[in-house]
């Protein structure tokens, strides 16, 4: 049967707020875990599921619902379930009639929609009001009369009865189902269903002429797919963070009478310089700061006039940081309990002249959690403004964004924990500084010796909320040429933590438009027989580079064609560009790519342009996107690049210098993502671009260009809402030609609009906004992804703002959903359909049973054709006087793979096949071999190997099958059983009766529907639409967890200590030696993945094993502990979880292999002494199991999932930390049990020296014989 179908709503009972779906997501899981495709219709929304369209009011009579339900005739829905009645009881209207009030409306239904659209009517809930409770017997008894009465009429009604089976223990309130009572009404309705699958017909074409076009309003979820990622990893980046230094010795000798932690820096004359700082106490008892201003080159100032911040603050206390975002540097005091007190810098210092700091008092209570040692203050989301960091105890930490525009904070952000301790011990050692100059706080962690290790801090796209938001991507900074190790190597004396600073001592900014770098500074101490403290101020200017451009930075999206679709352009940090073109499809597969070729450079600045200055926007109305830079030091004056594209001659640019000398803002951009000054948008809807100025606060203001192009000035289009600039946009979502005002949610990226109903003086603004009755912009988009990742391009040319989410910053995939102006949803919530756990009546009678999680009976598989399936099925042979059978396990993801055929001289008498799983089926009668039979096996890779040739012929007995001919494609599992021959000898056999296989006839054979008795009457094999491309696993349930192996000893976890150590001795008595070793860690690496869909099954798959396969999944990956006890190296490990794209193209993909890791260890030995050197790593072994749900996928895009079971196995290696130290008493049975080396080399792990350092894998693996 066919069935590709449309399910509308049911009506009346509305979703229970414990129940966000109602039954409605419930059944509409089941049907799509059954292979129907499904489509909620109606007119309004109700639940949180994508498909949530319904024609439901609460509190309608049986009358008010006839109405509501003309609405939704124009759907032509050919399914239509209906609850109602309860209110009709409830408040006693006409009881008596009330069937036939009911009748009235179903007969409608029929009438105004289609007589073959089928029905699916429940009798009335239980009531937990004794006198409506009296009425609802009699009425369900007539409801079952009107059922019984229409179902001889010959009309397609079927009855889902609840008497008996529910009660009102089911109902939370007395009325509506609770979360336990919805699966049992799902269930009521999911077993009249099957009753009436058998008459359900496919759905007539909407009725949608008379919707409004493209001009309707967008609502949360009802975007359209465009089917997969529509970015796959565009762009470039400068990779992570290597730092890099250069000694610059002692800028600065100061003596003093005082060595108590007195030194400070901080920016308090401009952006890119850091002054020194020393707190002083005066006569008065007043704390002062004397200063020494930055110059520029390594040159410092001392000036005449202290600092005075009127804060008292103790030294430990004192912090210096932009609390406001105005780029100089504010001051803090974080008292004993950890609340935190704020002055302000006025900005107004020069010459020898500090700052005025204007004291704000209090900025952050405190909390009890986090006193003083335990709070720090970093910028950790990039808005240039100070956020409060919580410290727990181990290391893990917690943020609260400072929020608005003001000095002090308007508002604080739980943005939860945004940090996860890395095991460094000691929390006095955590700092935040901006190392890389990326506006962006780094962790640091500094060393009692001056050692730092460092995560540099980037924005990302991860989904969150409030309370767990604005989440950030960390990766780690190494030295320069590491791979592990510390950014900055310190090696002073023990107990200098407190002397290292980090500050912009050169401020060299990495490249054009960044922020200048921090520069390593130890004040280095000492204290003369004189009692006065000298301080040598010795810098290691910042050489790094990396960590500060991401790849999701340079993302631009406008028609550069005039097509009337938006192209996609990837800018460079300086504005140079790349152009990928429009490739007009709207929805593609895995292997599409959604743009065609790229130009590189198509178009190249005439110098530096910071690409956050650079905007693409119609500039004159020609309807293709011309190039505008706004300069942000005059003013934001613009000049254009005209775009003078034609179809033919490609792109060529006019430039205008100043085309419009009367537009400026002096508004400045800010330091964080999108946080922009100007934005162009077409308000007027006259094709042209406006200019729009925004200030800090949200408020917009600017110029409307005419037709003739000149410019009108605005003094207001839009008054603050208190959304921070940053998250406005501008696009025209409902498509009438005038761009709406977009407001995006930060922490979801859900967005809301402001709809822009044209010129008309209001509310202090000279456009109309419109907004909701309760107040407040419409809900449009729902948000997968953070804010900062939602653009609003018009991709699909419909002239409706479409979301496109970037799914991450660092590989810049992305994915689209489109505006699509209809007036329905559709689509699932997941691509991995879980099969609910409904309660079905056992019979009409009463009582339930709770349905398995388990997959469909094996003969449903052949009733049902799911949309992967190629149609028009094609039946070969007449009767069917025999048993069906149903030779399909497609559900479990088990197919054939041989075929065995047997005919008489006229007819087809027996087939058996074998399935992927081991097992067999068969059916007919299997005659004796001899010279008048035809009989043969075929037998295939069923991923792989495809048909060449399906052909059967009818004219068998009684119309039966009178032959089968089969031939593969030339792999054939590998065994040569390519050909099948098995049928009749007549000379004028009927004829041939071609089988589709898909729509290249490299479809998988996905099951065979016969009917057989003495011969094989007739057969409908299935095939897909398309060849399996890949498997993919959903995201698992590990036994047990990461976080469980975690917690339990370190030898139970799956984990092991792999380590390499050699003693070095230097044998000279005059002269220390410097030697180098290369030694090795032998470890396993890799990933097998099995599965099956019964528990205890020895067959299945393995990802990788047959076909190519993929994973996104959270696992656990090694991560090492290690610390100095005694001098030692004590080193464990744990599970760090994080999510892991794997890809597996074969079985070579999918293994786990012995390797080796290799390091080299330079360390210099003292005259006649020895060190050891070791090197140590994690190597991690999981051996889990899981559940999951596999997706299989095909080639055109089509997939199915089905639940499954398996082992997952993961080896993995942690980067190696190597280690030498003296051998002296302490360590010297440790060192003596060790292979003793005397001169630098490589070494196999016995001790053999194989050659010098530097030797190829190869060589090394060959002289070791490895």
């Amino acid at each position: 049967m066919e069935t590709g179908r449309n399910y509308p709503p049911e009506y009346a009972i509305p979703a229970n707020p414990s129940a966000p779906f109602s039954f409605r997501k419930l059944l509409r899981d089941q049907l799509r875990y059954y292979g129907y495709n499904v489509d909620m219709l109606g007119t309004k929304n109700g639940g949180t599921m994508k498909d949530n369209d319904v024609e439901a009011t609460s509190g309608y009579v049986v009358s008010q619902i006839h109405a509501a339900s003309k609405l939704s005739y124009k759907y032509k829905p050919n399914l239509v379930f209906i609850n109602a009645g309860t209110n009709d009881l409830v408040h006693n209207i006409d009881t008596g009639n009330q069937h036939e009030r009911l009748k009235s409306m179903l007969l409608d239904l029929w009438s105004n929609i289609s007589d073959k659209t089928v029905i699916i009517l429940s009798t009335i809930l239980p009531v937990d009001k004794p006198e409506a409770e009296s009425l609802r017997g009699p009425v369900n008894t007539k409801y079952r009369a009107v059922v019984s009465e229409l179902r001889k009429q010959g009309k397609p009604i079927f009855l889902a009865d609840l008497d008996g089976f529910m009660t009102l223990d089911d109902l939370g309130d007395g009325t509506h189902p609770t979360d336990y009572g919805f699966s049992k009404m799902a269930g009521a309705f999911w077993s009249a269903f099957q009753q009436a699958e058998d008459e359900i017909n496919d759905p007539l074409p909407a009725d949608l002429a008379g919707d409004s076009g493209k001009t309707c309003r967008k609502s949360p979820g009802d975007g359209v797919n465009a089917g997969s990622q529509t970015q796959r990893g565009s762009g470039y980046d400068d990779g992570t963070y290597e730092h890099d230094s250069q000694e610059m010795g002692t800028l600065m000798t100061i003596t003093s009478d005082w060595d108590r932690g007195q030194w400070f820096f901080a920016r308090l004359f401009r952006s890119d310089r850091d002054d020194l700082l020393g707190w002083v106490e005066n006569s008065a008892g007043n704390v002062v700061y004397a200063i020494r201003r930055n110059d520029g080159a390594g040159k410092f100032t001392k000036i005449s006039t202290d600092l005075d911040v009127h804060d008292n603050c103790k030294i430990k206390g004192v912090v210096f940081i932009d609390l406001n975002g105005d780029g100089l540097d504010d001051f803090a005091c974080i008292g004993s309990d950890g609340a935190v007190y704020a002055s302000i810098n006025q900005g107004n210092g020069g010459g020898d002249k500090p700052p005025t700091f204007v004291y704000k008092g209090l900025w952050r209570a405190a909390d009890s959690r986090y006193p003083q040692n335990k709070v720090r203050l970093a910028d950790i989301d990039g808005d240039g403004r100070a956020d409060f960091c919580g410290l727990a105890d181990n290391g893990d930490v917690y943020v609260w964004r400072n929020g608005w525009i003001d000095d002090m904070p308007k508002y604080w952000q739980a943005l939860g924990k945004r940090f996860e301790g890395k095991g460094m011990g000691n929390l006095d050692g955590t700092r935040f500084e901006d190392i890389n100059g990326d506006g962006r706080d780094d962790w640091a962690w500094v060393g009692d010796q001056g050692e730092t290790f460092l995560w540099t801090n980037h924005r990302s796209c991860g989904v969150g909320k409030e309370g767990d938001g604005l989440k950030v991507a960390w990766r780690p900074g190494y030295y320069k040429g590491k791979t592990s190790g510390p950014t900055h190597t310190g090696g002073f004396a023990k107990g200098i933590r407190n002397r290292i600073h980090f500050a912009r001592i050169y401020g060299e900014p990495q490249d054009f438009g960044l922020l200048g770098k921090q520069d390593y500074v130890y004040m280095e101490h000492s204290k003369g027989s004189d009692g006065k403290h000298t301080f040598k101020m010795r810098v290691w200017k910042n050489k790094g580079y990396g960590g500060t451009k991401l790849k999701g930075d340079g993302n631009k999206y406008c028609d550069m064609t005039g097509n009337g679709r938006d192209d996609y352009v990837w800018v460079l940090s300086k504005g140079e560009m790349n152009f990928y073109p429009n490739a007009g499809k709207d929805f593609i597969t895995d292997k599409d790519s959604y743009w065609g070729p790229m130009q590189k450079a198509f178009f190249k600045p005439p110098r530096d342009l910071d690409r956050r200055d650079i905007y693409l926007t119609d500039w004159d109305g020609d309807g293709k996107c011309d190039i505008v830079w706004v300069d942000p030091d005059n003013k934001n004056h613009v000049s254009v690049w005209k775009n003078n594209y034609t179809p033919g001659g490609g792109f060529s640019w006019q430039y205008l210098s100043n085309p419009a000398p009367e537009l400026y803002c002096p508004e400045k951009r800010g330091i964080g993502f999108g946080d922009l000054a100007v934005q162009f948008a077409d308000v007027t809807g006259n094709g042209l671009s406006d200019y729009l100025c925004l200030e800090k606060n949200g408020r917009i203001w600017g110029w409307t260009q005419d037709s003739q192009g000149s410019w009108t000035y605005i003094d207001q289009f839009f008054g603050t809402k208190g959304h921070d600039r940053a998250n406005m946009r501008f696009a025209d979502v409902d498509g009438d030609g005038r761009d709406d005002a977009i407001w995006v949610e930060k922490f979801s990226g859900d967005s809301f609009v402001y709809y822009n109903k044209g010129r008309k003086d209001i509310a202090g603004s000279r456009y109309h906004w419109e907004i909701q009755e309760r107040g407040g912009p419409f809900p449009a988009y729902g948000g997968s992804y953070a804010g900062s990742c939602q653009y609003f391009p018009d991709l699909n040319g419909d002239g409706r703002a479409d979301l496109h989410s970037i799914q991450a910053t660092f590989p810049n995939t992305a994915v689209t959903a489109y505006n699509i102006c209809d007036g329905n949803r559709s689509g699932d919530d997941s691509s991995e359909i879980k099969k609910p756990d409904l309660i079905t009546p056992n019979n009409p009678g009463g009582g339930g049973s709770e349905e398995s999680n388990s997959p469909p009976i094996p003969a449903e598989n052949c009733k049902v054709v799911p949309d992967f399936m190629y149609t028009p099925l094609k039946r070969v042979g007449r009767s069917a006087s025999g048993e069906d059978y149903c030779f399909a396990k497609w559900n479990k993801g088990v197919f054939i793979k041989e075929i065995e055929a047997v005919a008489s001289s006229g007819s087809l008498r027996y087939i058996r096949v074998a399935y992927t799983d081991g097992t067999i089926e068969e059916a007919g009668v299997k005659v004796p071999d001899d010279s008048h039979h035809r009989f043969g096996t075929v037998k295939w890779d069923p991923w792989s190997d495809y048909f060449n040739v399906f052909e059967m012929h009818d004219g068998g007995f009684k119309g039966g099958i009178g032959r089968i001919v089969l031939e593969m494609s030339n792999k054939c599992g590998g065994d040569g059983n390519c050909k099948l021959d098995a049928g009749n000898y007549m000379d004028f056999p009927p004829v041939m009766q071609r089988i589709p296989r898909g729509d290249s006839d490299q479809g998988m054979l996905l099951g065979i529907r016969l009917n057989a008795g003495d011969v094989i009457e007739n057969m409908i094999p299935m095939f897909s639409k398309a060849r399996p491309l890949k498997v993919t696993l959903g995201e698992p349930n590990f036994t047990p967890t990461f976080e469980e192996l975690n917690s339990k000893p370190f030898e139970e976890r799956q984990m092991e200590i792999v380590r390499t150590s050699h003693v070095v001795y230097n044998r000279r008595a005059d002269k220390p030696v410097e030697m180098g070793i290369d030694l090795y860690l032998q470890v396993e690496k890799g990933t097998k993945v099995n599965w099956n869909t019964q528990m205890g099954w020895e067959s299945g798959g393995e990802i990788g094993g047959t076909i190519g396969g993929g994973m996104e999944w959270d696992i656990g990956l090694p991560e090492m502990i290690w610390a100095k006890v005694n001098g030692k190296l004590d080193v464990s490990g744990k599970w760090v979880g994080k999510k892991v794209d794997m890809n597996f193209n074969g079985g070579e993909d999918s293994e786990i292999v012995r390797t080796m890791s290799r390091v080299t260890i330079n360390t210099v030995v003292d005259p006649g002494k020895a060190a050891l050197c070791q090197v140590v790593a994690i190597q991690s072994k999981a051996n889990i199991r899981y559940h999951a749900m596999l997706t299989q996928h095909f080639a055109n895009g089509d997939a199915y999932s089905y639940p499954v079971q398996g082992v997952f196995r993961d080896s993995r290696v942690t980067e190696a930390i190597s280690e030498c130290m003296d051998v002296n008493e302490d360590n010297k049975d440790e060192a003596a049990a060790a292979v003793v080396i005397e001169q630098s080399g490589t070494y196999c792990n016995d001790g053999t020296r194989v050659g010098d350092t530097g030797m190829s894998d190869e060589e090394l693996r060959e002289a070791c014989n490895l």
